[in-house]
């Protein structure tokens, strides 16, 4: 989890300086961050049914 946060607070301190800089605005951080957990989760769960259907092929 530590590394989790470091990597969060990196992107939220690159948002503010792009929006500061370039006038991007840090929301679309948000939005990437967002975006990034969702893919993550569905992985996981993906992960989960492929093991689920190899148990009961086992069985």
């Amino acid at each position: 989890m530590p590394v989790v946060a470091l990597l969060y607070a990196a992107a939220q301190v690159g948002a503010q300086s792009m929006q500061r800089y370039a006038a991007v605005p840090s929301s679309i951080v948000n939005i990437l961050i967002g975006c990034i957990v969702v893919l993550v989760l569905i992985r996981s769960w993906l992960s989960a049914r492929l093991r689920e259907k190899e148990m009961k092929n086992h069985a």
